[in-house]
């Protein structure tokens, strides 16, 4: 289906909302595809197609409003879930706060982001290119004796926007992904490992055999894992590790928490929430960029903007809605902030200068659990990585937990390596914290 056909099903979801009597609409279309191939000791595991279709519907009687979505693209069922969202509307209460973005919010400029491009591949194709990664992976090591599965996706999807303002836009995006999950076994010792790729071209893709050998790297320096004992030390959260601080600040500015009084960083405008060497800000019209959107949710244009100068929070992200409810107008930030950087003044060039300038204490390399409290900014969660001493990698360690707050965290950010995270939405180096508590076994 083409990006013609969904914004005619858009169009016939806002005729028919006026029809109904509806003072103002908003609609969305969206049709994505996934193709999935997974092997296991070059044996295809997995062989998947999917396809979603969706659309949506929100219509407002005044303030009253009410919602409705479907999968069927037929005429007679986009009146039905028009006719149900006008239902569900006329029962709810008054909300002062709902309605659409303001008109002048609107996106006029539609850059073209370069987020689309499609690829013809062969099942054969993939194929090699997965064998050629597990290989990869049994070739660094003699330990590597597990496949536990390396996969290739390929993703498109189309998502069309338009609403009561005559706004009517959308784009295309495509993905490719390459993972790669083994397991190194020496003794009665069991260890994974895992790497990926993923970009928007399927050229840009990393070699599929740095894939497969990173992987096995991986889990090849777990083995021989020891316990810590308890105490308090600076530690270093890896790049890839590091994404998760970026995305609990981004969570705890994110308005919708803010009128809830739920976020740790409420009432914090102009305090010091970072070190002076910090500054942080988004970038939505990043070409290529796995965040990059020309619009929000709300067809309010995206800009890039500033959220932390040094160390100081400048604002916080509004959608509409939770803009009226706090008195401010939207961030255009309805969906999210778009690929976040963190930037600072203390840089070193990689990750073997940060365990230097770190010395003693802990390079962090996988999270578990979810025990992160963005009311209080309360962090806690069980972690492995290496002990590091004269800033060199010791050994692995296992069974910690990092018990800290986000505050304390954010503040204790020393210095960043220049290994910046790109495969994503949150893009910062590893990060040096000093002291944070690691409980381990005493």
């Amino acid at each position: 289906m083409e990006l013609d056909q969904l914004m005619q099903h858009v169009r016939e979801l806002l005729a028919q909302a006026r029809r109904e009597g509806a003072s103002s609409a908003e609609a969305v279309a969206s049709l994505s595809t996934a193709q999935t191939t997974e092997i296991r000791h070059r044996q295809v595991d997995t062989v998947q197609f999917k396809q979603s279709r969706h659309l949506a519907i929100t219509v407002y009687f005044g303030q009253r409003s009410g919602s409705a979505s479907t999968h069927d693209f037929r005429a007679e069922t986009i009146q039905n879930a028009v006719q149900a969202a006008c239902e569900a509307a006329r029962y709810t209460s008054e909300d002062p706060a709902a309605g659409l973005a303001d008109a002048e919010l609107m996106a006029t400029d539609i850059p073209d982001l370069q987020l689309y491009h499609p690829a013809s591949l062969t099942q054969e194709q993939v194929m090699t290119w997965l064998e050629k990664t597990e290989a990869a992976a049994f070739a660094h090591d003699s330990r590597i004796i597990h496949a536990q599965g390396t996969e290739f996706t390929s993703h498109s999807s189309t998502r069309i926007y338009g609403n009561s303002h005559d706004f009517l836009r959308g784009w295309s995006a495509t993905s490719y992904s390459l993972t790669c999950a083994v397991a190194a076994e020496e003794k009665d010792e069991k260890q994974p490992g895992f790497w990926y790729g993923v970009s928007r071209v399927l050229d840009e893709l990393p070699p599929v055999e740095a894939i497969g050998r990173e992987a096995a790297r991986r889990a090849v320096s777990r083995l021989g894992a020891v316990h810590l004992k308890t105490q308090r030390i600076p530690v270093i959260f890896a790049a890839p590790i590091a994404t998760s601080l970026l995305s609990h600040f981004a969570a705890a500015i994110d308005g919708n928490r803010l009128y809830q009084n739920a976020s740790f960083l409420q009432h914090q405008l102009g305090q010091l929430i970072f070190p002076a060497h910090v500054r942080i800000y988004e970038q939505p019209h990043l070409l290529k960029g796995l965040g990059s959107a020309p619009f929000d949710n709300e067809g309010v244009a995206t800009q890039a903007k500033e959220w932390v100068n040094a160390g100081e929070l400048l604002g916080y992200a509004f959608s509409s809605y939770s803009g009226r409810k706090m008195g401010a107008k939207s961030t255009g930030n309805a969906g999210g902030l778009r690929n976040l950087t963190l930037e600072t003044t203390e840089i070193v060039p990689d990750l073997t200068a940060l365990l230097k300038k770190m010395d003693k204490g802990l390079l962090i390399t996988g999270l578990i659990g979810m025990g992160v409290n963005l009311v209080t900014g309360d962090y806690s969660r069980g972690a492995d990585g290496f002990w590091v001493e004269g800033g060199k990698i010791q050994y692995p360690v296992k069974e910690i937990t990092i018990a800290s707050s986000l505050k304390e965290m954010f503040l204790g950010l020393q210095a960043m390596a220049m290994d910046i995270e790109t495969r994503g939405n949150w893009r910062v180096g590893s990060c040096l914290i000093d002291q944070v508590m690691v409980a381990g076994k005493n």
